[in-house]
């Protein structure tokens, strides 16, 4: 059973991510938990709009439903309670017009590192087309295939192929600190039965480059770890720009801080 935690803040872009939400929910068995963090709206006000909410979109939904509504600030309480209630995925909805835009616009890292539970981060444009295709970026440094244990466990349930996508590179040891990233991802689909594949693309214009393969490939989820401490090109500002990407693919990210354990790469096997 997945939990999928909804973060709503009554916006067309956070209603489109309870549309994807439920789109990629297993109806038997996923629970979908819509939270509302109270600002500007009193908790009587709230429960009623959720509750409107959940008739317009949720409605026939066999799978459980739960409402939760909290006070305190956006960026600290959603990561904090998605932990506390064990959830599998944080669907969360961004637009210029929403109030958790201003956090996932200048300031979407900051929420994101203070979770250990992955995002999955949907544009207002975004519609769920299945997940069969993920891609999903590898550099020099060992955390940048922390998300390969989420990404397969998505690529499993959907029986999705994933494909691993690095930089080119032309210096010797750089180039091997890439291929051991990718031997171990590699043995770790592998070892799970996941499909898999891998693309090398020119450094210099590898963000141009990424987007044109998941759309020459028909890629429906983009997964990248994030982490600050490079100045590699798959940086913080590397990830914030595909949260924004012209495709409108969603991304699945994580917080390598967060979830990483030991010095080498204990985090895809616990």
């Amino acid at each position: 059973m997945n939990k999928i935690v909804v973060p709503i803040d009554f916006t067309e872009s956070t209603e489109n991510a309870l549309v994807y939400a439920l789109s990629m929910a297993n109806t038997n068995s996923d629970e979908l938990i819509l939270l509302y963090i109270i600002d500007d709206f009193n908790e009587q006000s709230a429960k009623s709009k959720m509750e409107t909410l959940k008739d317009k979109v949720l409605k026939g939904y066999p799978g459980k439903v739960t409402l939760k509504i909290l006070e305190g600030k956006i960026n600290e309480q959603i990561g904090s309670f998605a932990e506390i209630v064990e959830a599998t995925y944080i669907v969360m909805g961004i637009h210029k017009s929403s109030r958790l835009e201003n956090l996932f616009g200048s300031k979407a890292i900051d929420v994101i590192s203070k979770s250990k539970v992955p995002f999955i981060i949907v544009q207002n444009n975004t519609i769920y087309n299945g997940i069969k295709k993920i891609a999903m970026t590898i550099d020099l440094d060992k955390e940048s295939i922390q998300v390969v244990k989420t990404a397969s466990e998505l690529a499993s349930n959907f029986g999705a192929e994933l494909i691993l996508v690095a930089g080119d590179h032309t210096d010797s040891e750089l180039k091997k600190k890439v291929t051991t990233n990718l031997r171990v991802a590699i043995d770790f689909l592998q070892k799970n039965n996941i499909k898999g594949s891998v693309k090398l693309l020119e450094r210099k214009n590898f963000g141009d480059e990424f987007i044109q393969l998941c759309k020459n490939e028909g890629v429906q989820l983009i997964a990248v770890t994030y982490y600050t401490n490079t100045f590699q090109i798959l940086s913080a500002k590397f990830v914030q720009n595909l949260l924004a990407n012209d495709l409108t693919i969603p991304v699945l990210t994580l917080n390598s801080h967060a979830i990483s354990k030991g010095n080498q790469y204990s985090f895809i096997t616990i």
